[in-house]
C-alpha cells in the first residue's frame, strides 16, 4: 500500500460522521453585474493589472504599446505572436 493509500485508508477509518454532498442546484451564487469591471477591481486591489481590449483591437499591438521596453513574451495562446523587432515570441507551457 503507497503513503497515499494509507493515509487515505486513515482518514476513512477515523471519519465518525458523514455528511450528504450539498445540492448545489438551490445554492445561491455569486453574480456581478459587471463581471469585467469586476475582474478588472479585484485585478487592481491584488496588484495586478487588467487590460480591456476595445472592439476589434489586435492583441499584440496592445502588448506591444503596454510593454513597450519587453524583449520577451511567454504565452501559450495562439493568437499571441507579437511579431516586432525586440519582442521575441517564447512559446511556453
Amino acid at each position: 500500500m503507497s503513503s497515499r493509500e494509507e493515509i487515505l485508508a486513515s482518514i476513512r477509518k477515523n471519519t465518525q460522521v458523514r455528511y450528504d454532498k450539498p445540492d448545489i442546484a438551490d445554492m445561491k451564487r455569486l453574480s456581478y453585474p459587471d463581471k469585467i469591471e469586476q475582474f478588472c477591481a479585484i485585478s487592481r486591489a491584488v496588484g495586478g493589472m487588467a487590460v480591456v481590449l476595445g472592439e476589434g483591437e489586435d492583441v499584440n499591438a496592445v502588448i506591444r504599446r503596454t510593454y513597450p521596453e519587453a524583449m520577451r513574451i511567454a504565452s501559450v495562446l495562439p493568437d499571441i505572436s507579437c511579431p516586432v523587432s525586440g519582442c521575441a515570441m517564447e512559446n511556453s507551457l
